[in-house]
């Protein structure tokens, strides 16, 4: 795990086409002579451009002040991308439920728009671990390790029962989150939360999602509050 307070580096994480209104400051000449149109390199770290920034909503704080400076964090990672980038899109979910989505935000004040009204938010439902289609297939190809290897009716019905669950169609929580990332069309996304205790399954669902797109997942938590499993790094509030 990478663990830092920020990302400062200005390594290159890749290149891709220029589109317009990038910084031309980017714009990698050796590679854009090779292949004959312009590109552009993309740093590494939020200096180098942050273009989805996620925000799991607290069901409670306790104390207003944590929150605050919580909400304070995620509006300065927000100008930073905007800067860096000239776009940021902003998805901000409380459990199963996508409270506010927003593509490609481009005017710094219409961010911090997004961003009134938001206060800690109580879950009108929960997933309670559900594990999703692709964790009950897995299961379905590896029963639990603690049955006896040579009950063999106890695996087969184990299997049947699994794989009626794992061809399920996706529950909404899953289809707006693979809609709000079509949108995004990020290579990175950086998840902020206070990871509270209890169910963190929609945390889970949300990184798979990411993964199976290929993204990179920064999740940004306070210190000793842990991490989720499947994330790439993690940074401290």
């Amino acid at each position: 795990m990478d663990r830092k307070a920020a990302l400062t580096s200005q390594e290159i994480r890749g290149f891709r086409p220029y589109h317009s209104g990038d910084d031309p400051r980017q714009v990698d000449w050796k590679i854009t002579a090779k292949r004959g149109t312009l590109y552009v390199r993309e740093p590494t770290g939020l200096e180098g451009g942050v273009s989805l920034i996620s925000v799991d909503l607290p069901a409670r704080t306790g104390d207003p002040e944590i929150f605050a400076r919580f909400m304070m964090a995620i509006s300065s990672a927000v100008e930073g991308a905007i800067a860096a980038r000239n776009d940021c899109s902003l998805l901000v979910v409380a459990g199963p439920e996508i409270v506010r989505f927003i593509s490609r935000i481009q005017d710094i004040r219409e961010a911090l728009a997004a961003f009134s009204g938001l206060l800690p938010f109580e879950p009108r439902t929960y997933l309670y671990r559900a594990p999703g289609p692709a964790a009950l297939a897995a299961r379905v190809r590896h029963p639990g390790a603690g049955a006896d290897p040579c009950d063999r009716e106890y695996h087969a019905r184990l299997r049947d029962i699994l794989s009626a669950f794992a061809v399920e169609k996706p529950m909404p929580f899953t289809v707006a989150i693979r809609g709000a990332l079509s949108q995004a069309g990020a290579a990175e996304v950086r998840i902020f939360s206070l990871l509270q205790p209890g169910d963190k399954s929609h945390l889970i669902q949300f990184i798979h999602e990411a993964k199976v797109r290929g993204m990179r997942v920064i999740l940004q938590a306070p210190a000793g509050a842990g991490t989720i499993m499947g994330v790439d790094a993690v940074e401290v509030l």
